[in-house]
């Protein structure tokens, strides 16, 4: 008996990647066929024989990316850790599912089932960049109704790591076990769960990486992200007013239709974005008017708000008009005193909200009439509003 694992690999969908299979005994597993790959169609599928010692670790290294038209950046990995009788089983090596991984492994026990459905329910609780509720960037099959949600939070989650380590000055390998080792407790914020590796972990890699992801963060709001290399160079064809095309464009190379400009923003999403440019306002003195202006345009928009919306309360120059505060931001982030001083601000979150009735007061009702409640409006400096 054998069972088929199937799965899709990319930030942008990666092409005629190779895919190596280890055991939990770090063993190559013999599969069919021999040597798997991604194909044109980014996707992969091989057969392991029953009675192979799990989780499984799946590791997806070279091949094409099909946004950037450039060699994939850094292995992507998933993990296996049921495996029925027969049938198939879904395992996709994406960004996300990379982080998964390897906070997983971070964990007390390592990698396994119960591990990686923690470690996953962290990434996505921090830096879901947008994933549509219900999908598992590992074992949710890509379709052409999630295809579009998958592939611009993967893109996003890759640009993250790559920001980061350009930023830190570290390898693409180290920022990917320093974001996964600081999500082991649930939160980016300079610190492990007990117990758990920590080799990477420090304030100043927390203030790095949460500045990063409200750049990010935002960009990809607008779908106006821009797509770099890990040198931290812009590709222009993968950028900017180009960024939905060329996603929607790898999405049709692999089989599947989706839209990237019709992705309404996520709650978490709006939670993730507002708590991260309160760090990068935080890092760059706490009054940048690019930054302030940029989190109120942020702060207007609810989850569910129609793309067409999003771009035009949240366009792309508040964005690139923050980009020199951004920059202010990362180099104080690099300064361990400005790291703990801007996550002691999130930490210690004492501004209470503003409260604001809608509508005039007082009301005057006749008795028998209809009565319409106008609301309130509520505004946080940190949280969701």
């Amino acid at each position: 008996m054998s069972t088929t694992v199937s799965g899709s690999a990319g930030d942008g969908p990666v092409k005629n990647g190779k895919v190596s299979v280890l055991d939990a005994n770090g063993s190559n597993v013999i599969t069919t066929p021999a040597n798997p790959s991604t194909g044109l169609n980014a996707q992969f599928n091989f057969t392991v024989p029953s009675g192979t010692a799990l989780p499984l670790t799946i590791t997806v290294t070279g091949g094409v990316d099909m946004v950037t038209n450039a060699l994939q950046d850094f292995p992507l990995r998933t993990a296996v850790t049921t495996l029925p009788a027969s049938g198939t089983v879904t395992g996709n090596a994406n960004p996300l599912s990379t982080l998964a991984v390897a906070s997983a492994e971070a964990q007390p026990g390592g990698l396994s089932a119960a591990n990686l459905t923690t470690a996953t329910n962290n990434v996505l609780g921090a830096m879901g960049f947008g994933l549509a509720a219900g999908i598992n960037p590992l074992s949710t099959t890509v379709n052409n109704s999630n295809a579009a949600s998958i592939v611009r939070a993967s893109e996003a989650a890759a640009e993250l790591i790559r920001r980061t380590s350009n930023a830190s000055g570290g390898t693409l390998s180290n920022t990917i076990l320093s974001i996964a080792q600081d999500l082991t407790d649930g939160a980016v914020d300079g610190n492990a769960a007990a117990g758990a590796a920590a080799t990477q972990v420090s304030n100043t890699s927390a203030s790095q990486i949460l500045n990063q992801q409200a750049q990010v963060s935002a960009e990809t709001l607008a779908n106006n992200l821009t797509v770099t290399t890990p040198a931290g160079t812009p590709i222009p064809s993968a950028s900017g007013v180009n960024f939905a095309t060329t996603l929607n464009t790898s999405i049709t190379t692999t089989g599947h239709t989706g839209n990237v400009s019709k992705q309404a923003p996520t709650q978490a999403f709006l939670d993730q974005t507002r708590a991260a440019i309160h760090i990068a306002n935080t890092l760059a003195g706490g009054t940048d008017p690019a930054l302030i202006s940029l989190s109120g345009s942020i702060n207007t928009l609810t989850a569910g708000t129609a793309p067409s919306t999003v771009q035009q309360n949240n366009p792309a120059e508040l964005t690139n008009n923050a980009v020199a505060s951004f920059t202010t931001a990362t180099t104080a982030a690099a300064d361990p005193v400005a790291a703990t001083t801007a996550l002691a601000t999130v930490a210690a979150d004492t501004t209470k909200p503003v409260i604001t009735l809608n509508g005039v007061t007082p009301v005057t009702v006749e008795a028998g009439a209809a009565y319409i409640d106008a609301y309130t409006t509520v505004r946080d400096n940190v949280d969701a509003t």
